[in-house]
């Protein structure tokens, strides 16, 4: 005599053999005791994906925003200065922006630097070191307080940093200061060209009345690339200071049909 007593599961499995069947069933058996737990472990992955998502969202419009203020700051640093009621002026694109002062073009840029600084971790270093650099231009102690602490950084940031304050010490009379970060970039200048680096000493010595040091600097900036402007002006100094050593230079290799 059949029970009237309900089973917990019974099966709606046809008169015949049906291979697929057996396995759906053998499958359902298995799951059907777990079903909660597997429907809450379901859910909680969709969840997972949805919370993902939605953080690649975030990010993704962080990123956007970023890209875009930073590129704005850009702008400002990179924009033309035209004098008011030059032809310049007359003639200039009222699409791109132009400044009439030097300062304000680069007071506006470091107000828009610092906001992306401040604003975006991401772009937080190189916005510092355009704000430090748009500085120099109209606050150089405090653009001197920023590249110093900007090149202690071992990142491509510190090593532009390093450039800029070493310019900064010679554009402001710190001639030792200016000599000691030089030397410091002969080995390692980056884009920076060698020849550069080395007729750049060569002028600071002489400001020294270092003639010894600035001869020995010019030699090897002629050296370093006797074909660009640095070499050629290093070359024509050595001619002032010491015609003997720039005799002893390797001719000016001729230019290539490729490089005219």
């Amino acid at each position: 005599m059949d029970s009237d007593k309900p089973t917990k599961y019974k099966s709606a499995r046809p008169v015949y053999d049906d291979p697929l069947w057996n396995l759906y069933d053998s499958i359902y058996m298995k799951i059907e005791p777990r079903r909660k737990q597997i429907t809450y472990g379901v859910s909680f992955f969709i969840g997972l994906i949805l919370v993902g998502s939605l953080a690649y969202g975030i990010m993704s419009s962080r990123t956007a925003q970023a890209q875009a203020a930073f590129g704005l700051a850009l702008d400002v640093y990179k924009a033309d200065v035209v004098k008011s009621g030059s032809e310049e002026d007359k003639n200039r694109n009222p699409a791109k922006k132009t400044f009439n002062d030097e300062k304000e073009k680069y007071k506006q840029a470091a107000t828009e630097f610092d906001k992306v600084a401040v604003s975006y971790s991401g772009y937080r270093e190189v916005a510092s070191y355009y704000a430090a650099m748009s500085r120099t231009y109209y606050d150089p102690a405090k653009a001197q307080t920023d590249l110093e602490v900007l090149g202690k950084s071992t990142s491509d940031i510190g090593l532009w940093s390093k450039i800029g304050l070493a310019e900064l010490y010679a554009a402001t009379g710190q001639t030792d200061k200016a000599i000691t970060a030089y030397q410091a970039l002969k080995d390692n200048s980056g884009a920076l060209p060698k020849s550069v680096v080395l007729y750049t000493l060569g002028r600071l010595y002489e400001r020294q009345g270092n003639n010894t040091e600035a001869i020995a600097s010019y030699t090897e900036a002629a050296k370093a690339n006797r074909s660009s402007a640095e070499g050629r002006k290093a070359y024509e100094r050595l001619n002032i200071l010491d015609p003997t050593a720039a005799e002893k230079l390797p001719p000016e290799e001729p230019k290539k049909d490729d490089d005219i």
